[in-house]
């Protein structure tokens, strides 16, 4: 499989619901590897890594989400991630 890795940044109102969590499940499940990261409390950013149809199911089940407002999915041209798994980086 080739891997793709990109940048999703999604802003609304993050604190306190669990959405991180749910994040990490969703990419999981999707096999996806990469990093969760609250940049404050309305903005995150997440890197993900995997097969670009998994990272557009991925990017798909978050705009779906009640609590984004606003997102932005950016391929990355960089080189590829050395990421094994998915990870929050910080909470709330």
């Amino acid at each position: 499989m080739i891997r793709t890795d990109c940048i999703i940044t999604l802003t609304g109102s993050f604190k306190n619901t669990g959405f991180g969590f749910s994040c990490l499940q969703k990419a999981t499940s999707l096999s996806l590897c990469g990093e969760f990261e609250y940049l404050n409390e309305k903005e995150v950013e997440i890197i993900v890594s995997g097969g670009k149809e998994s990272i557009q199911r991925f990017y798909q089940w978050c705009i779906d989400q009640e609590i984004p407002e606003s997102a932005e999915l950016t391929f990355s041209s960089t080189k590829p991630s050395q990421y094994k798994e998915f990870q929050i980086i910080n909470q709330l």
